[in-house]
């Protein structure tokens, strides 16, 4: 799986990235340093790679692969609507037609394809399948707040953040009921579970 991951996320930095292809890469095996750190980057680059596999039970493969892509582009497009109106433009594609499939997500807006790489995406391996059922409406909150927190989100006036919260813990829902079982491949940016950092004291 180690070499598919490899050629996939080349082809990747091929079309979106073709800086972050070492110019002696020829074969699977070739990449100097670990895969993930080329996802993350990539990611930097506005393109988000995905991998998984059908959970057990699941039955129509193609309708859930495209269910799945589309959560992550229903996510990038609640999280850029009020935050990067601009840059709202998102697309889903498969990058081959290799097992197991690879997705990526390519988004106008680098850094909330970057928040999906290092906030969203941990999470959902990390809660996906049977642990999704005890997801609480407060750890969705949670992990949220830690989105918009990296997204510097906390501007916007207190009903447009309160509506974006709400629509972003549904489209994470969502996320964590597909029936793919996603593998890891970005490390999380952060700690999702740290608690908040106390207030500052007034100087």
């Amino acid at each position: 799986m180690t070499e598919r991951l490899e050629r996939a996320l080349i082809a990747i930095a091929r079309r979106y990235a073709p800086e972050l292809v070492p110019p002696n890469w020829a074969q699977a095996g070739d990449y100097p340093a670990p895969l993930p750190d080329l996802a993350r980057r990539l990611a930097a680059h506005g393109a988000l790679a995905l991998m998984g596999d059908l959970m057990p039970g699941a039955s129509d493969a193609g309708m859930a692969f495209r269910a799945w892509a589309e959560g992550y582009t229903r996510m990038y497009a609640v999280l850029c609507a009020p935050l990067f109106p601009s840059y709202t433009e998102v697309n889903a594609f498969f990058v081959d037609q290799e097992q197991p499939p690879v997705v990526v997500i390519v988004g106008a807006a680098a850094p909330v394809i970057e928040t999906l790489a290092g906030i969203i995406a941990p999470y959902v391996v990390m809660r996906q399948g049977a642990a999704a059922a005890g997801v609480t409406a407060a750890e969705l909150s949670q992990l949220v707040q830690v989105t918009l927190d990296e997204l510097e989100a906390n501007d916007l006036p207190p009903d447009a953040f309160m509506r974006l919260s709400a629509e972003a813990a549904s489209a994470l829902r969502m996320l964590l009921s597909a029936s793919v079982h996603q593998y890891a491949l970005t490390p999380p940016a952060r700690d999702l579970f740290a608690p908040p950092p106390p207030p500052s004291l007034p100087h």
